[in-house]
Formats: C-alpha cells, structure tokens, sequence
C-alpha cells in the first residue's frame, strides 16, 4: 500500500508548528481540547494522508508541559500563546456549511 501524499492542510499543520519550534503554541482541536506545544515529532501511517503528531518531548521544554497525541485532522487552529495570533485555521466544509444552513 502506498502513502499518499499529504492533504494540504496537514502539509501546513506541520510547516506552522516546525516553524514554532521552542516558541509556545496553542493548537485548538475538534474535540474541545486546547494543547499547549513546545516542540513536535510527526509521522504518516501507511495510506492515511493526515500526520500523527506528538508533542513536547524532543528536546523535553524547560517549563511545565505536557505530552499530547493528536492527528491533523483534528486541529481547528493554531494560535500563539501570547499573542493570540492564528497561524492556522480550519475552514468548515462547503458539505457542513449546506447542513447547518437547513436548520
């Protein structure tokens, strides 16, 4: 099985947050979840055009932190900690755009 290549906004996940690298990141993700991220390691499964992403533990921040797993298919944004500034934002799908507009 080959490894497709990367959907675009994985491919820019992870250009933002290498980017970033040593720099305190607030990565929003689908579930509600808000990750606080130092530095990242990331890889493709076989077939799966997204990135797994690990977070904080290569080198291991100075600072209080947590180790967080999530795919990049579920971030909804990428934001600077200080500053608030968005890196990255998802934008709805034109399909989830046509539900919400019925109700």
């Amino acid at each position: 099985m080959d490894t497709p290549r990367a959907s675009v906004a994985a491919a820019r996940i992870i250009e933002v947050l290498r980017a970033r690298d040593g720099v305190l990141t607030l990565v929003k993700l689908n579930d509600g979840r808000e990750v606080s991220v130092h530095n990242i390691a990331w890889g493709q499964d076989m077939g799966d055009p997204e990135f797994h992403v690990t977070t904080n533990i290569s080198p291991a921040p100075h600072v209080p932190h947590a180790i967080d797993f999530f795919s990049t298919v579920d971030v909804v944004s990428i934001a600077d900690a200080q500053s608030g500034s968005v890196y990255f934002e998802r934008l709805p799908s034109n399909k989830l755009l046509e539900r919400t507009r019925g109700r």
